[in-house]
């Protein structure tokens, strides 16, 4: 008895320790670009000096944040507003960890916005009109918790700040964008294994027969 309650104590820390390495779940297609394209996102408008570039790439300002691609997304003049967004699925109710890593030249009139669902996680610029402008940056991460509804999008607004005349646009770079459900905590996961230990130490020791002395 008391070797298979060891088993099963055993079993329970395997347990919790796998669901915590395999807890999260990446929503995201092609969140760091290596498929060379903008596949997985929707563009709105396409705007031609958009691009996924490779690290040394001759039109690349940037080397790429992971791996070896990343966006770099232009203002072009004329175009006041343009989107990079992405929908999928997932469970109403959870919670969601949307991440992204971001680089600007400090160039303006520039302008660039992260909404999920259409709510505002973070507006990056700072002035109006001809000096709107994204504050040059190395990568950078940007980390939010939201709240999943079943279908969800994460969208990126950027425009030239409202300027016909940018004759030399801004340029962003953007990579290893994220959304995946969140990992319980190391420490939630061993409260629990140690509160299931001992409901079954408590078990196993109501299962045990008392000793009963016989006199003859």
């Amino acid at each position: 008895m008391k070797k298979n309650f060891l088993c099963a104590c055993a079993a329970i820390i395997a347990l919790g320790s796998g669901v915590t390495q395999a807890g999260a779940v990446e929503l995201l297609t092609n969140g760091g670009f290596e498929s060379g394209s903008f596949s997985g996102w929707t563009q709105n408008p396409v705007q031609t000096q958009d691009a996924v570039l490779a690290t040394g790439a001759p039109a690349a300002e940037y080397a790429a944040q992971s791996g070896t691609y990343y966006a770099q997304l232009s203002y072009i003049s004329g175009q006041s507003t343009a989107t990079l967004s992405q929908g999928f699925a997932d469970t109403s109710g959870q919670t969601l960890t949307v991440s992204f890593w971001l680089t600007a030249d400090g160039k303006n009139p520039s302008r660039f916005a992260a909404s999920f669902d259409g709510n505002l996680l973070q507006d990056f610029t700072s002035g109006t009109g001809n000096n709107a402008v994204v504050a040059a940056r190395g990568w950078t991460e940007y980390t939010y918790s939201v709240l999943a509804t079943g279908n969800d999008t994460l969208t990126f607004t950027y425009d030239d700040g409202g300027s016909l005349n940018a004759d030399h646009p801004a340029n962003l770079g953007l990579d290893t964008v994220s959304v995946a459900s969140a990992v319980p905590e190391p420490s939630t996961w061993a409260m629990m294994i140690l509160g299931f230990a001992g409901v079954g130490f408590m078990a196993y020791r109501r299962t045990k027969k008392p000793i009963v002395f016989r006199i003859a």
